[in-house]
């Protein structure tokens, strides 16, 4: 996040607040206003350029020089947002086109969101009250693999400090050809201590079985088996750490940081396994990253 990021948060924080708090939007849990993206802003439900996004206390910006960026509030299906832009990554500023809303600062946060990325790669988190950027930046939204309309769901756990919830391009670089997503039902919510989890390295094996060397999309296929003498008790997700420049393609979330993919099945009994595909972001030789899967469990 660069320094003209920091400057728009400060100055968005404090009227953010002042709407809120006239408005009486905190009386719920939910850290952010509008995050159902319900309500139009000034600007109504369609504005393009720097300033007020379309959603009512969503600021949007433009950080890539001579570029566009639209968004535009929708009602089909459920309400959502749809940001549409021609600007990538600006690696003078750190940062590309995006959205975003600030909150007052929460020691410990838990951030849930809805997203549909139809072109390029996004990035979307928490953003640390220390150093105003993103808690993790190893994890990137893509358009789902042979299924491109799909909507995934995201959760990002930080027990640091959090105060925004931003999404910003992340490639291509510069100006490029139409970069759009959709986010719906954005919800920060406030903890006392980040859900503890407990490390299943002694009852689940992780085993890699295949890799797929596509440019766009390179993956690895792992199963996972329950190698002890107990079932294993779920949620299960499996924390991708070792990532060196590299990043995981539409993880279900990251927790303190660390991008993690949650296993289909509640639970494994010994001798039971589960086969699942991890996408990382893509590379021009197809390669897959050396990583480290850690199986554990944890309530998100």
């Amino acid at each position: 996040m660069s320094k003209l990021l920091a400057a728009l948060k400060a100055s968005a924080i404090a009227t953010v607040l002042l709407y809120s708090l006239a408005g009486g939007e905190r009386a719920r849990a939910n850290a952010l206003v509008n995050g159902w993206f319900t309500q139009a802003s000034m600007n109504g439900n369609q504005f393009c350029g720097s300033g007020w996004s379309a959603a009512l206390d969503w600021s949007q910006f433009m950080a890539v020089p001579n570029s566009q960026l639209c968004t535009a509030l929708e009602t089909t299906f459920l309400p959502r947002i749809r940001v549409t832009t021609d600007g990538g990554a600006w690696p003078s500023a750190h940062m590309g086109n995006g959205i975003g809303q600030n909150f007052a600062p929460l020691s410990c946060a838990s951030a849930t969101f809805w997203y549909n990325v139809v072109s390029g790669e996004v990035t979307g988190n928490l953003v640390r009250s220390d150093n105003k950027a993103f808690i993790d930046s190893k994890s990137v939204l893509m358009p789902v693999p042979n299924n491109p309309t799909a909507w995934k769901h995201f959760t990002s756990i930080w027990d640091k400090g959090a105060e925004a919830l931003y999404f910003e391009t992340l490639a291509p670089v510069g100006i490029a050809s139409q970069i759009e997503y959709q986010l719906m039902n954005a919800d920060v919510e406030p903890c006392v201590s980040a859900p503890p989890i407990k490390d299943l390295s002694a009852y689940l094996v992780t085993t890699p079985i295949a890799v797929f060397n596509n440019p766009a999309e390179p993956s690895e296929m792992i199963r996972v088996t329950n190698v002890g003498p107990i079932r294993v008790g779920g949620p299960v997700h499996l924390l991708i750490e070792g990532l060196a420049g590299r990043s995981v393609a539409n993880p279900d979330g990251d927790y303190l940081g660390t991008p993690y993919v949650t296993l289909a099945s509640s639970t494994l009994a010994p001798g039971q396994s589960e086969v699942i595909t991890v996408y990382f972001n893509p590379d021009t030789a197809g390669a897959v990253p050396t990583v480290q899967f850690k199986p554990v469990s944890g309530n998100f």
